[in-house]
């Protein structure tokens, strides 16, 4: 059932798109060479789990050919560090305010954490707040290029299942993009859960998907996901749905400590 799924992915999502009421025969950046030969590994490596460090291994090669691809017109390292802080700025942190319905005084006087926040710095454009990020790729990320030593944001390298906040230290918990990238979604809920203050606010952007990736292996699913918040006192108390991608829905939760 998975290959039918990405079956009907890589033609739409690769091949066509979809201009008004017609579907436009369309190539995109990668070829059709590179298409089919990343479709034929599916299915060679279909119900295939990855271990943790090949996961790690395939994150890494992602943000290392996103990097490239940013800065590709950059001559020099100053130059690629100021493309990359930019893009914290100008598309990132946006998005967030736009995907989690903020402003940039939205936390004013919070400790605030953001849960696999990557290294483009989404917290970096809010204001009057301590703000804090973790990832389990940190080091990799600064690594690569990216310049999170001139963020405005405390860093630190964990997992998700185990981090390094005592119980209650947060206010707010944000999470875009990152809970179905987890190793294990029932432990990083109750991390999640222990760090966070009573009446603390739990806000999530979460994509939905009908197959797994290689860097997503968790699929979420809407009931679970709710007695999983609930049994760990988060209580959903808003869900939204966004929009959809091919084979992936994405939804807004907000979510309460009790």
């Amino acid at each position: 059932m998975r290959i039918i799924n990405e079956v009907k992915f890589w033609i739409k999502g690769g091949f066509f798109r979809k201009n008004k009421k017609r579907w436009e025969f369309h190539f995109g950046r990668n070829t059709i060479k590179e298409k089919i030969k990343n479709f034929k590994r599916l299915v060679q490596n279909d119900g295939k789990k990855l271990s943790k460090n090949e996961k790690k291994l395939a994150e890494l090669k992602y943000w290392k050919n996103l990097a490239e691809e940013l800065t590709q017109n950059c001559r020099t390292s100053a130059q690629k560090e100021e493309k990359l802080l930019n893009i914290c700025y100008e598309i990132t942190n946006p998005r967030y305010k736009k995907d989690l319905y903020l402003e940039d005084d939205s936390f004013y006087g919070k400790k605030v954490l953001d849960v696999g926040c990557g290294p483009h710095g989404g917290l970096i454009g809010f204001k009057n707040c301590e703000k804090y990020g973790v990832d389990h790729l940190i080091n990799e990320y600064k690594k690569l290029g990216y310049p999170l030593d001139k963020h405005d944001i405390k860093y630190f390298q964990a997992k998700s299942e185990q981090m390094p906040f005592s119980d209650s230290f947060f206010d707010i918990i944000v999470c875009v993009n990152a809970l179905d990238h987890v190793d294990d979604l029932e432990k990083t809920i109750k991390e999640i859960s222990r760090i966070l203050k009573e009446g603390g606010r739990f806000l999530a952007q979460i994509n939905f998907r009908s197959i797994s990736t290689a860097t997503e292996p968790i699929i979420l699913d809407h009931k679970k996901l709710k007695r999983l918040l609930l049994k760990n006192n988060l209580i959903l108390i808003r869900k939204i749905f966004q929009y959809e991608i091919a084979h992936e829905k994405r939804y807004y939760y907000e979510c309460e400590k009790k």
